[in-house]
């Protein structure tokens, strides 16, 4: 439920290209809004506007989105629907589903890997 960042969340610092395009702000910002919940939603810009959807203090309270199992899964199914993944996880791209969750290809065979596990599990 919480993102185990390289850099301890340093990486998406406000001024990284990746911190900057997450919508942090100020020193500190990396660290503070790290990958959290089912989908890990990060940056202070995602926190902002998935709070503000569940009426949610997100912003000031970050750790919410991975202690709360209602608001870690609410982000991730607003994320989900906002994003329109629906119609690639439909089709079984997880290409298309990981390039729109991840915004590139990041992890791709161990994201298959783990797909290709629970559908044998669920005898899918």
């Amino acid at each position: 439920m919480i993102e185990n960042a390289r850099d301890g969340g340093k990486e998406y610092e406000y001024n990284t290209r990746t911190g900057h395009n997450v919508g942090n702000k100020f020193p500190g910002d990396g660290p503070r809004y790290i990958g959290r919940g089912m989908l890990h939603l990060t940056g202070r810009e995602n926190y902002d506007h998935y709070g503000k959807i569940l009426h949610a203090d997100l912003v000031n309270h970050p750790g919410e989105v991975a202690a709360n199992p209602d608001i870690a899964v609410r982000t991730a199914c607003e994320f989900w629907r906002i994003r329109h993944v629906n119609p690639y996880a439909d089709k079984d791209d997880y290409r298309c589903v990981t390039y729109v969750v991840n915004g590139g290809y990041n992890g791709l065979l161990r994201r298959k890997q783990a797909l290709d596990r629970i559908k044998k599990i669920m005898g899918i």
